[in-house]
């Protein structure tokens, strides 16, 4: 019979397939799943996104749309057909599904900052900025808000604000490499280099093999006229 703990046991286990891109053993283990308990939604959702990663983007469509009429207030259901949108390059067609799922879910963080970079992408940056203030006032706590933040003024070509931003995201949480990365990045792009070579320095020595680090601190170099030391600080980031 129904034994929801298994199906459970059976989601879980697809779910943690799907998040190490093991796809087909993903769906193995929620066809399982979908046997105790064949119409939840929260299953249907997660074989929808397995399909958009396996490419076969109608199998997707068509798993949301079903959930949609069924549950016209699933928000993962908008989410799907949103990155559907956007991968086939219509972001007209996203930012509708981001919108809808912010009317059910106001303070929803991945639909506010989906509409700012969709809005920073086509440059309507006045657009964007509202679900971006918003996104910032209802997650002021969260790095990778911050983070997003960053990118988007960083695109505007507003470097003092996406510097801000920047630093907000690491203060918050120190391990995250991009947002150091970005930082170092928008330093460079004020022609701050001798904070870009000392921001390189310090995130080569937490990971010798940080590529863009090792770029960053080579482009510096560059720009401060001194030739030898990019080279050897490309070559060395080629070993490491």
């Amino acid at each position: 019979g129904q034994n929801p703990a298994y199906s459970n046991a059976w989601f879980k286990l697809a779910e943690c397939s799907y998040k190490l891109g093991e796809f087909d053993l993903a769906l193995n283990y929620l066809s399982n799943a979908e046997k105790y308990e064949p119409s939840n939604s929260k299953y249907l959702n997660l074989k929808g996104m397995i399909y958009l990663a396996l490419g076969r983007l109608d199998e997707g469509r068509n798993i949301f749309n079903e959930i949609l009429k069924k549950f016209p207030n699933d928000i993962d259901a908008h989410f799907g057909l949103a990155e559907i949108e956007l991968y086939e390059g219509r972001y007209t067609g996203a930012e509708k599904q981001y919108k809808e799922a912010l009317k059910r879910q106001a303070d929803n963080r991945n639909a506010l900052l989906a509409l700012s970079l969709i809005y920073a992408e086509k440059s309507k940056y006045s657009d964007g900025d509202k679900y971006l203030r918003q996104a910032l006032t209802y997650y002021s706590g969260d790095p990778e808000v911050h983070y997003l933040a960053a990118v988007v003024y960083s695109m505007k070509g507003d470097y003092k604000q996406a510097e801000n931003h920047a630093r907000i995201s690491v203060e918050i949480n120190g391990n995250l490499e991009k947002s150091y990365e970005l930082l170092t990045t928008i330093l460079y792009k004020q022609g701050r280099y001798s904070e870009v070579l000392d921001l390189s320095d310090f995130l080569i020595g937490r990971n010798r093999k940080n590529s863009t680090a090792w770029y960053l601190k080579g482009i510096a170099y560059i720009k401060t006229g001194k030739t030898k030391e990019a080279i050897d600080a490309w070559t060395t980031g080629l070993n490491a």
